[in-house]
């Protein structure tokens, strides 16, 4: 057996998960950047060297380096490379306070007394019985202390869907917790996504006040769009903003076509479009970035990402390049190159559990990932009545999946694994 490692970082605010218990699981493997099976060996990620572009060659510019203990991340810190050397710039440290809490710590590197300087903290505290999760920020004073600067408390259905999010802030002259910023989710009956409401708290007034509001319309299958409106509270009234409509109709291929409300035409004007590509297994392998050209009325080319993957899945390397129109040649700008170490360990299967099943994220845009305990033989997706509607053999942890062909609503994801068989629910959006 072969156990995997993907890491990757990524920011906890929108993960949605599949039960109140996940909830705070899921959030500790995306801000770890650990995602992962069990066997007898596994991947490490160890370093990502950063490049950036000068024309058609490429110059080191940075690097994380990961440490660990155990299979679990302790740190990365990052290092600047110039004039063939390498100087500390900041670290970010990863600790366990319980089962159910932890914390998320960066530090500057401090040239002139040659130390690391503290900057901020989260610290996440997952509340299995009732589906919240909280998430509390502060910033390292000149009194060498923590300083409270916000907190969020996320809830979630028993379903896993974001149910909403509230924002307080720290009022140091008062000495006491003020609200700041509310989030609402409404779903229909299928736990489709149809509006995000967006308030603020007017302390004048002691009161809500509307800001935005995100609107979801499902066209059909794999078309549905994005609507952002804003209130206007002079005239009291809702006006549109920004629109995508993503369209994932075509296999292996996700548009994403962004306009912008013209109030003196009264009509929706194109902005700029995103083209996915991936590959037959479910690997995103290109980005397309284009602008609209208004007076020419076609799109014009502006930006690509690539992307490259090992014969494991794990993503080796990726790119940016930008579109020259002048001299209509396309400029690297910036890469970033990942490298792993294989480890071998005989005891990675003794603190986790034998038929548990986490996929991420949820909702799921274009593809989903697995976290897994054992080798599995086939994975197969449920509608919510009970009907096969997409199947893999011999998925992968950590291995991207394309799920466009799914239309939105909350699916069962099925893994058939060695020692049986481990579910779980998730939603497309």
């Amino acid at each position: 057996m072969r156990r995997i490692v993907m890491v990757a970082i990524a920011y906890v605010a929108s993960v949605l998960c599949v039960s109140a218990q996940e909830v705070g699981e899921r959030a500790k493997y995306q801000e770890q950047g650990i995602f992962d099976s069990s066997g007898d060996s596994y991947y490490r990620l160890d370093s990502i060297y950063i490049y950036t572009g000068n024309n058609s060659s490429w110059n080191l510019d940075s690097k994380d380096e990961y440490s660990y203990i155990g299979q679990e991340i302790n740190d990365i810190k990052t290092f600047d490379f110039n004039g063939g050397t390498w100087s500390n710039l900041s670290m970010t440290t990863f600790s366990n306070i319980d089962q159910s809490t932890w914390e998320k710590e960066k530090s500057e590197w401090n040239q002139v007394g040659s130390t690391w300087k503290k900057t901020w903290k989260k610290r996440y505290e997952n509340s299995a019985d009732n589906g919240y999760l909280d998430i509390n920020y502060s910033e390292w004073a000149n009194n060498n202390s923590w300083v409270n600067n916000w907190k969020q408390i996320q809830e979630y259905s028993s379903s896993g869907a974001l149910l909403s999010y509230e924002t307080t802030r720290w009022n140091s002259i008062s000495n006491q917790w003020e609200s700041y910023w509310k989030y609402e989710c409404m779903y229909d009956g299928n736990d489709n996504l149809l509006q995000v409401n967006n308030q603020s708290y007017n302390k004048e007034t002691s009161a809500w006040e509307d800001e935005l509001e995100y609107i979801h319309e499902y066209l059909s299958n794999n078309v549905k769009t994005e609507m952002i409106i804003d209130w206007d509270a002079q005239a009291q009234e809702w006006n549109n903003v920004r629109r995508a409509t993503i369209d994932d109709s075509e296999a292996n291929t996700s548009l994403v076509i962004n306009e912008v409300w013209n109030s003196a035409s009264d009509s929706w004007v194109k902005k700029n479009c995103q083209t996915k590509r991936f590959s037959t297994n479910g690997d995103l392998i290109e980005i397309q970035y284009e602008i609209w050209d208004t007076g020419l009325n076609n799109w014009e080319a502006s930006r690509i990402d690539r992307f490259s993957y090992n014969e494991d899945g794990l993503k080796t390397e990726e790119s940016i390049s930008y579109y020259d129109s002048q001299s209509e040649t396309w400029k690297n700008y910036l890469k970033m190159a990942y490298h792993y170490t294989l480890d071998v360990s005989n005891d990675v299967d003794d603190d986790k559990p034998i038929n548990k099943l986490v996929v991420y994220p949820s909702p799921a845009d274009s593809e989903i990932y697995l976290n897994f305990s054992g080798e599995a033989r086939q994975l197969i997706i449920y509608s919510i009545d009970g009907k096969v509607v997409l199947g893999r053999d011999r998925p992968k942890a950590g291995r991207p999946i394309n799920v466009n062909v799914l239309r939105p609503g909350v699916y069962i994801a099925v893994v058939m694994l060695e020692t049986g068989q481990a579910q779980v629910k998730f939603m497309k959006k």
